[in-house]
């Protein structure tokens, strides 16, 4: 259940923090500093989301999250994902020469990205909600209550 509800969570926010951005863009210069607050936003849900994608495949061991993860990871340059992020939330690291990765240009594919986010979103979703069992009546000896024994079908 956690997978579909941080998977809700965290692909709305890419979502948002997209339609923001776009929205700052449309009236730079004045608002440069709301287009970069956006785009860290957008980044750091971005991570959050294939993080969830990660560990969700190695949970719930489901073909359709392998096939899920490995679509966005094909559509999304990672690399270049963790290291925007890294920078963006380790700026003070950064500004003096302490960071992971190198200062160089990265480019970030916003309208690629945030759609191969919302396929996985999608996916994520549907496979962390709740199983639920059924019971099936069986036809073979009562419990000690005089009730059927309860028998849940195989998944």
């Amino acid at each position: 259940m956690w997978v579909a509800n941080h998977a809700q969570i965290w692909g709305r926010a890419v979502e948002l923090a997209y339609d923001r951005y776009l929205e700052a863009m449309k009236h730079r210069p004045a608002s440069v500093l709301d287009s970069a607050v956006e785009f860290h936003l957008w980044m750091a849900s971005m991570r959050m989301l294939w993080r969830i994608a990660d560990r969700a495949r190695t949970d719930l061991h489901l073909s359709t999250i392998d096939a899920a993860v490995a679509a966005f990871e094909q559509e999304v340059d990672t690399s270049e994902l963790i290291a925007l992020r890294d920078i963006s939330q380790h700026a003070d690291d950064y500004a003096v020469g302490l960071g992971r990765h190198p200062l160089k240009a990265y480019t970030a594919d916003m309208d690629r990205w945030t759609d191969a986010a919302q396929r996985l979103r999608v996916v994520l979703h549907e496979a962390g909600k709740p199983r639920t069992l059924t019971l099936v009546e069986q036809s073979q000896p009562r419990g000690s209550a005089g009730m059927r024994r309860p028998r849940f079908p195989a998944d």
